[in-house]
């Protein structure tokens, strides 16, 4: 369940573009919990072949009602998608979520930017997964369009928890904004916050 009566839902796409069938591992992981893996489950996907899990919480896992990060580990390369969104009279509204390589995580030291957020109109949200086996401390900064007065804060994820920031503007204390703006994420582990 979300804001405003909605009810959001996560379909999953595995593309296998090998021969051979891949084992794929489907590892849950709750908002908020750093105690593992919630449920796994362990599928195969034909060589050449698209695995579509529609509603993944229900079909991977058997849960009717879930909030988390799935981490989607193969014996082989594939390809994965996500789709998460509320069905309504309307028509559906949400977003396509491409899975993240590790590779291609922050290190620490390292930063990552995203562009194009505005708080006219949007809700713009971020959502953070510690890949890592211990604790990590990320800095985030919220820059208007004209790069100047950034509003930082810190924010702390325990070992492989996923946790959303709804309404980012909010969470970071700008809520008559109106431009656009930029989120830098600056990955330092070394970081500890009194």
């Amino acid at each position: 369940a979300g804001a405003n009566g909605s009810l959001w839902r996560t379909d999953v796409r595995i593309y296998n573009p090998n021969t051979e069938a891949a084992t794929v591992t489907l590892d849950y992981y709750k908002k908020k919990k750093t105690d593992g893996p919630h449920k796994s489950a362990t599928l195969s996907v034909g060589g050449g072949g698209i695995l579509a899990l529609d509603d993944v919480m229900m079909a991977g896992f058997g849960l009717s009602s879930a909030n988390g990060a799935i981490r989607v580990s193969s014996d082989t390369a594939v390809m994965t998608w996500s789709r998460t969104y509320d069905r309504t009279e309307n028509g559906t509204f949400g977003q396509s979520v491409p899975a993240v390589s590790a590779d291609f995580t922050l290190a620490d030291q390292e930063q990552m930017i995203y562009t194009g957020l505005s708080n006219t109109g949007y809700r713009s949200n971020v959502g953070f997964f510690n890949l890592e086996n211990e604790e990590t401390t990320f800095l985030v900064i919220l820059f208007p369009e004209s790069g100047l007065n950034g509003i930082s804060r810190f924010f702390t994820l325990g070992p492989n928890e996923m946790d959303q920031v709804s309404v980012v503007f909010n969470w970071m204390g700008v809520t008559d904004a109106d431009g656009s703006y930029s989120l830098l994420m600056w990955l330092s582990s070394a970081v500890t916050i009194a």
